[in-house]
């Protein structure tokens, strides 16, 4: 058993044709993914469902009906703003543009995060020190 032989062959493409190969390849994936993934992660539910509430930290994509999903806006959740019953239903936001006030169903959380510290990740660094 031996390691293939490594492709030496004279590039044929000019990098006009390159940069064109690389933009499909990079719209053929945020096309699939915007409506494979984000579609599967806005699924919508009867209300009798509970969902978990939006924590601290979380980050999250914000809707936006004008603009197609790739270019939703990424977030971090600042503060929630539960109501009587416990439920959130209004974050704050932190974006690169700014801090917004949102409701949760124009959000769209993504999985897998952790959230930050309840010091804001300052105490990481003081556990260098």
């Amino acid at each position: 058993m031996s390691f293939p032989e490594p492709h030496t062959a004279p590039d044929s493409f000019s990098l006009s044709s390159r940069w064109s190969l690389i933009q499909r390849l990079r719209d053929t994936f945020w096309a699939r993914w915007s409506s494979e993934y984000l579609n599967e992660l806005q699924r919508r539910t009867k209300w009798t469902d509970v969902k978990e509430n939006l924590k601290v930290g979380q980050l999250v994509l914000l809707k936006n009906a004008s603009q197609i999903p790739m270019k939703w806006t990424l977030a971090r959740v600042i503060k929630i703003h539960p109501g009587e019953d416990g439920l959130v239903r209004v974050v704050d936001v932190k974006t690169a543009k700014g801090t917004f006030t949102r409701a949760v169903t124009n959000l769209l959380p993504l999985p897998g995060d952790v959230g930050l510290s309840p010091n804001g990740g300052r105490d990481v660094i003081a556990a260098k020190d």
